[in-house]
């Protein structure tokens, strides 16, 4: 009886999930009902611009039946002020403060809503580099947040059964379970991700596994290393009873390969039922690199963790991903390592910097391995999508609601449609995906906004986009065409 409910539970899953859009199925992972961002006040936002991150190591225990969290922070940042009085920092005032340690000195703090403040009684001088360490713990998943599913989630997967803890920070809920500055301008150089957990589970992170440290009390800590700049809200953990399923794709024009390691749930039946659908990851890095360029992450890896959540989340090289059942979303998410990760969208109204591209994305998937039948079906539905409202522009009009921010008929399809739209105004592909090119060399490990694309697509082509994106990104809306004509014979004229 068991196994007859849990493959009933499978086929509800799994024929949810193929009975929407890629896009559709990301969308509604990211995109929460009436939460706002936390908006801190006038004198920490300040404050938090008065220093730029160079690193930041996280040294954390989880487990996977659980929201709760200890540890602590290294962070090292340089002065971008005259100098540094006070510093601050975001975490849920949920989540308990055990000291905060600037270059090694202990020092108070103060709780400022969500924001600690802390006052350093020399202060730092212009350009010097310095360190903070906060050590915290407590239990992240009572203090609500941005959005829901925001911080650390704790559930069972609903068709497998699987026990997972996993992180999830888009847009504003990096603050929900680590101690962060929310900018998507500060890039953190670099980044090391430490994770103790029981030495039943794995837990996977951003970059490459250093290696495994078995502890005492039946303990592992997973070290992972991350050596490119990273935003915020891609920083991720996901700990759970893990298969590694690893294999490799092989870029054409180089001779190096690229790991994709795939945290499957420690089921006997989850692997074998996704594995082909795994293995076109491969495929899919393999043609992405042949029209955007090569993998941003050569020197890491790609790879997913699964996760209950719908859709999949791009957390630079460890996408958390729901199911493997639609390749369109393993394509999205790959896409993203380009268009999000590579480069980041340098506001969230210009969040179609990422999406829009990764959806587009889902169409250059479709009509490579599927052919151009199933390509144009894809493009009919986001034009339908597009067409079901005249409301709303890609631009995003409201930052402090996910729901705009993540929007699927304006974020996702018609910021794909418009990027199709674009393409056929230029006429020419080998112009096209070279501004892509351009635009991912430019803006490379840094962040970009809409306009900067406008200004890439301009010197590439030689082109005037202002009419253009005055219309298809700011603008809301679309045209409806008529006319009339008389008919004598074989002669037309238009009236």
């Amino acid at each position: 009886m068991k196994s007859v409910v849990f493959f009933l539970l499978l086929f509800c899953y799994i024929n949810q999930s193929f009975g929407q859009s890629a896009s559709a199925l990301c969308a509604s992972n990211k995109q929460q009902q009436l939460h706002k961002k936390p908006v801190a006040n006038a004198k920490s936002m300040a404050s938090m611009n008065d220093y730029d991150i160079n690193y930041v190591k996280l040294d954390i225990a989880m487990d996977p039946y659980s929201t709760a969290i200890s540890g602590n922070a290294l962070i090292k940042a340089k002065v971008l002020a005259n100098a540094l009085s006070l510093f601050v920092f975001e975490l849920t005032s949920v989540l308990n403060v055990d000291s905060v340690l600037i270059n090694n000195q202990n020092l108070p703090f103060t709780v400022v809503g969500n924001t600690r403040e802390v006052s350093i009684p020399t202060s730092i001088p212009h350009t010097a580099n310095f360190t903070a360490q906060i050590f915290y713990h407590g239990n992240s998943g009572t203090g609500g947040g941005t959005s829901l599913g925001a911080g650390i989630n704790s559930t069972f997967s609903p068709s497998w059964g699987n026990a997972v803890s996993y992180t999830m920070s888009e847009s504003y809920g990096a603050y929900l379970w680590w101690p962060c500055k929310q900018s998507l301008h500060d890039k953190i150089d670099s980044s090391d991700v430490w994770v103790t957990v029981p030495d039943s589970c794995k837990a996977g992170s951003n970059g490459l596994l250093q290696q495994v440290t078995l502890l005492p009390g039946n303990k592992a800590r997973f070290e992972w290393k991350n050596s490119n700049p990273i935003d915020y809200y891609l920083i991720s953990v996901a700990v759970a009873k893990y298969i590694d399923y690893s294999i490799y794709a092989h870029p054409i024009g180089t001779n190096d390969s690229v790991l994709i390691q795939n945290y499957v749930y420690d089921n006997p039946n989850t692997l074998p039922f996704f594995k082909a659908n795994i293995d076109q990851t491969a495929q899919i890095l393999e043609y992405f690199t042949t029209v955007f360029g090569p993998y941003p992450f050569m020197n890491e890896k790609y790879g997913h963790c699964m996760a209950p959540l719908g859709g999949g989340m791009e957390h630079q090289t460890m996408t958390s991903i729901g199911s493997f059942g639609s390749v369109a979303v393993i394509a999205h998410e790959l896409a993203h390592q380009w268009f999000g990760d590579h480069v980041t969208c340098g506001t969230w109204r210009d969040i179609w910097n990422n999406e829009g591209f990764a959806a587009y994305s889902e169409y250059l998937y479709e009509n490579h391995f599927n052919g151009a039948a199933a390509a144009l079906q894809q493009m009919n539905t986001v034009h339908s999508s597009v067409l079901s409202s005249p409301a709303g522009s890609v631009y995003v009009d409201d930052t402090t609601n996910e729901n705009r921010i993540f929007n699927t008929r304006l974020t996702y399809d018609k910021g794909s449609a418009i990027i199709h739209s674009l393409r056929y105004v230029m006429n020419d592909d080998s112009i096209f995906f070279l501004t892509l090119n351009n635009y991912k060399n430019q803006y490379a490990y840094s962040v970009a906004v809409g306009m900067d694309i406008k200004a890439l697509a301009e010197n590439t082509s030689g082109l005037n986009l202002t009419d253009f994106f005055n219309q298809w990104y700011f603008g809301e809306g679309f045209p409806t065409l008529g006319g009339s004509f008389n008919q004598n014979g074989n002669q037309v004229a238009l009236i």
